[in-house]
């Protein structure tokens, strides 16, 4: 045998290449993992955990779906604060007018978008804006009837919504404490206005007003309030 051959057996290649093992890369945690700080992640936010699916059929669009909809056209919940002499908390709110693109200062009740990474509901949302624009700190107990269901009002104007009813006492009324430097001035001022003087807000004597105001149904609010 000559002595080309002899080398061309001593260095023959393998007809088949076997690749190295890869190991599945994951973002979460393994079921074995016994980490307490990784399982209090998940649990202590259940709005953020919602998104989250074991479900084989999610898709990368459905969660880019809920991603865009954090915010969803007429999805607003506010809150209609109210004492024993039924005035109630109005806000003065520092808002850009999209017509005009120019900063404006109008009364409100609190209220706001919903945020679906935040909120479970629109109840949710109602709390989450009282608490950012009046920087009260204390438990907030929405009204009810008898059954359990929530009072509300609709939103007038705009893209709609609920307004919740929340009763507060003179200790919550002096918690109430609005700090512009707090939240960025976007509320500058409150006022605990009676339903007697409400129509000096609505027609707009005491400043610019949004339509919430401008439609707000004394009666109607009365007439659930002690329903």
């Amino acid at each position: 045998m000559s002595s080309l051959n002899i080398r061309a057996k001593e260095f023959k290649m393998p007809s088949v290449l076997t690749p190295l093992p890869v190991q599945p890369f994951s973002y979460l945690p393994s079921s074995s993992s016994s980490s307490s700080s990784s399982t209090s992640y998940v649990s202590s936010s259940p709005a953020s955990a919602s998104y989250l699916s074991s479900s084989s059929s999610s898709s990368s669009s459905s969660s880019s779906s809920s991603s865009s909809s954090s915010f969803l056209k007429g999805d607003k919940g506010g809150i209609i604060a109210y004492d024993e002499e039924l005035s109630v908390l109005l806000v003065y709110q520092k808002v850009l007018n999209w017509e005009t693109g120019l900063t404006e200062f109008r009364w409100s009740f609190p209220k706001g978008s919903k945020d679906n990474s935040k909120d479970r509901d629109i109840a949710d949302t109602a709390k989450r804006e009282f608490y950012e624009e009046t920087n009260y700190r204390g438990n907030i107990k929405l009204d009810t009837y008898k059954d359990g269901t929530y009072k509300t009002l609709s939103i007038k104007g705009g893209s709609g919504g609920k307004l919740f009813l929340f009763k507060v006492n003179e200790k919550q009324k002096e918690d109430i404490n609005v700090r512009p430097e707090d939240n960025n001035s976007e509320i500058v001022e409150t006022a605990w206005v009676s339903l007697d003087n409400f129509e000096e807000y609505k027609n707009g004597s005491k400043g610019t007003v949004n339509k919430t105001i401008k439609k707000f149904n004394i009666k109607h609010f009365i007439d659930v309030v002690r329903s």
